[in-house]
């Protein structure tokens, strides 16, 4: 682990290295004792002293966000924070899992009357029942999209070859 201070992984060793010395059995327990009363207090000590960290990596991100602000102002923000948290891919894996996990429990269910009608039926039905929210709705929407641009690049690649993907436009959305 490359520490400069191993000694701190050793309490929990204590009770082994004092039986491969030889110590009577009557000890183990009060030296099994102290062995853990010194890793918690070693715990204690690295979460103490790291308390700080998230509200000053928290801190950063604000000033890095205001400093930004001032700079672009608010729409070109919303675009910098769009393309970097990576929402659409985001949305289009978690309604991926949605759908998969959906169609896989209708699978899974092979006595329901709805397992029995047919593949493109419980494809649908699937996708139906994952629109319930906002949230999934909009999942779907970027699912589309991909889809769409998926069609597209094959079209191109049909009619144009590789030289299609020469300059390619990223904003199909």
């Amino acid at each position: 682990m490359r520490s400069r201070r191993p000694w701190l992984f050793g309490a929990p060793l204590l009770p082994v290295l004092a039986r491969l010395c030889g110590l009577p059995l009557h000890t183990l327990p009060v030296l099994n004792t102290f062995a853990a009363i010194l890793t918690v207090l070693e715990v204690i000590y690295v979460l103490g002293s790291h308390v700080l960290v998230p509200f000053q990596l928290a801190a950063a991100a604000c000033r890095e966000v205001a400093q930004a602000l001032e700079v672009y102002r608010l729409v070109a923000l919303g675009v910098s924070l769009w393309s970097q948290l990576a929402v659409p891919l985001l949305f289009l894996v978690f309604w991926l899992v949605l759908f998969s996990l959906r169609l896989s429990s209708f699978l899974a269910s092979s006595g329901s009357p709805l397992a029995q009608q047919g593949l493109l039926f419980l494809l649908l039905s699937s996708a139906a029942e994952c629109c319930s929210t906002p949230y999934s709705l909009v999942g779907l929407t970027f699912t589309v999209s991909y889809l769409a641009l998926g069609v597209l690049n094959l079209c191109k690649f049909y009619l144009l070859g590789f030289g299609a993907f020469q300059n390619g436009n990223v904003m199909h959305r």
